[in-house]
């Protein structure tokens, strides 16, 4: 007869080794590799196997009021992947791994937060940040910003929040923000003073709430997506053993694909 303590030897025998693995879905692009049982006592959802196929990549993912419990987490709204329009603050309280984090890193996979008003000051909608390092080291970040990252510096002995504000309007809102810590000696770590910091060799720098233009820019302030006010922050690049940086317009948004609010026309302004 199988004695009780046996069964426990050997479920300790199958756990796996978490260490990050890849998935092939694309709102969690990252996990860990846990046995399935094991991402089931940590309220996560297995994703592909990992592992030579002992494990699964496991994705873990919490809303308003949750907590991370490991080091890649997602944060998204109540809804997710549906849209959201109450009003109220959604928070999420970073529980840092090690005293050895120094970092954030808030990778905006879905972004969509009510626009800025017309002097591009977020106030229905932002993302705000405590118990960083410096708070005011983090602007406020409305609009649509799918895709973009930014980095926030913390302090060790603290737990940062992430703070999703949301006002009255019945906007649809919908966000899934990516976080993960990082070690104070890991290479990936941002040099001190970039919100946002860029390791490849190619690839787009874009404006917070930046639209790519398809057709005649609306007049209408309603349609429109606005520059954000207040921003001074830098965009770092890696060094990447090269010997120049080149910088160039993205052609597919010419001639105005580099331009301050007031140069164009808008009125006049067609996108060919």
């Amino acid at each position: 007869m199988t004695s009780t303590y046996e069964l426990v030897i050997r479920a300790s025998l199958l756990t796996i080794e978490p260490k990050v693995c890849t998935t092939s879905l694309a709102e969690h692009p990252q996990g860990y590799c846990y046995s399935r049982q094991d991402c089931a006592l940590l309220n996560g959802t297995s994703a592909d196997s990992c592992d030579t196929n002992y494990g699964f990549c496991c994705t873990f993912s919490r809303t308003c009021g949750g907590s991370t419990l490991t080091n890649i987490t997602s944060f998204v709204n109540p809804s997710y992947p549906s849209v959201d329009k109450t009003s109220g603050d959604c928070s999420i309280e970073v529980a840092l791994i090690s005293n050895n984090i120094c970092q954030l890193r808030l990778d905006l996979q879905k972004f969509v937060l009510a626009q800025p008003n017309l002097d591009g000051v977020c106030d229905t909608d932002y993302l705000s940040v405590s118990g960083t390092a410096n708070d005011a080291d983090i602007p406020r970040i409305c609009g649509t910003n799918s895709g973009q990252h930014i980095y926030v510096n913390v302090d060790p002995t603290r737990s940062p929040k992430i703070i999703m504000k949301t006002g009255a309007s019945e906007f649809e809102r919908s966000w899934n923000i990516i976080i993960t810590q990082i070690d104070c000696n890991s290479p990936k770590k941002a040099p001190d003073g970039c919100l946002q910091y860029h390791s490849e060799l190619t690839g787009v720098v874009e404006s917070f709430n930046y639209r790519k233009p398809t057709n005649i820019i609306e007049i209408d302030s309603n349609q429109v997506q606005r520059h954000l006010a207040n921003l001074n922050y830098a965009v770092c690049l890696a060094r990447m053993g090269g010997c120049k940086i080149t910088w160039t317009p993205s052609q597919t948004e010419s001639p105005y694909a580099f331009i301050m609010s007031g140069d164009a026309k808008t009125d006049t302004v067609q996108i060919v």
